[in-house]
């Protein structure tokens, strides 16, 4: 998969603004992007409880808030680093070996109420949902407690090496069964933590390079970058 080590080069993201670059194993800085989504729908998608409720008495958003959130611009805990994917035009993307440890945090703010939709982007080296498959990371917002995200569960099974776009979810611990993670955030500032949860060996290892935060359950966000039509 091209994880190599160091800064990452710029490269066109597909309409989310400058991209990200990062010092390998050290705190990524720098701002969220943020982009535009598709007219909003009717909220008919499935939700579940999460995130720290409340209002913080801001209108709802007359324009969907929609932001890319890369993990070059997020903060690292060891043994979480950054390499290198040259299948995604050599951003910086963040992942640990270690079982149970390093994590990534995404820091943005909303400039108002409302649930929130999560997607992420990232690798699997081997399809199927095996337990000890490296395809998945505790997810938490603010303080709140972590659930575990089995984005292995979207791959299929007969695909490696496989860089996509899943919907973020709580697992409810039976074969595949989850839940979407939507969270009921106030306006201002918030933060997503992504913590390691299976050891993994070379390529064999779940990472993360980017999350997209929207309050459009119908945001598509292989516009910001589609990891099938990177250019060269």
């Amino acid at each position: 998969m091209g994880l190599l080590s160091g800064c990452s080069p710029n490269t066109d993201s597909s309409g989310s603004g400058d991209s990200p670059s990062a010092t390998e194993d050290g705190d990524g800085s720098g701002g969220t992007e943020t982009s535009v989504s598709p007219e909003s729908s009717e909220d008919d998608a499935a939700t579940s409880a999460g995130g720290t409720g409340g209002s913080s008495g801001e209108p709802a958003c007359e324009e969907p808030d929609t932001q890319v959130l890369w993990a070059a611009d997020g903060e690292l805990m060891d043994p979480m680093g950054f390499g290198m994917s040259d299948e995604l035009g050599g951003i910086a993307v963040a992942r640990s070996w270690a079982a149970e440890q390093g994590t990534l945090t995404l820091r943005f703010e909303l400039a108002c109420d409302g649930p929130v939709y999560l997607w992420g982007l990232v690798y699997d080296q081997v399809g199927g949902t095996m337990v000890d498959n490296a395809d998945s990371f505790y997810v938490a917002t603010d303080d709140d407690p972590e659930s575990i995200w089995f984005y292995g569960c979207d791959s299929p099974v007969d695909t490696m090496y496989l860089w996509q776009w899943s919907q973020i979810d709580a697992w409810n611990e039976i074969g595949c069964d989850s839940t979407p993670l939507v969270l009921d955030l106030p306006a201002g500032e918030h933060a997503l933590r992504f913590r390691n949860r299976e050891g993994g060996v070379d390529t064999n290892v779940a990472v993360i390079a980017a999350v997209v935060v929207s309050h459009d359950p119908t945001t598509d966000p292989l516009q910001y970058l589609d990891p099938a039509n990177v250019a060269e």
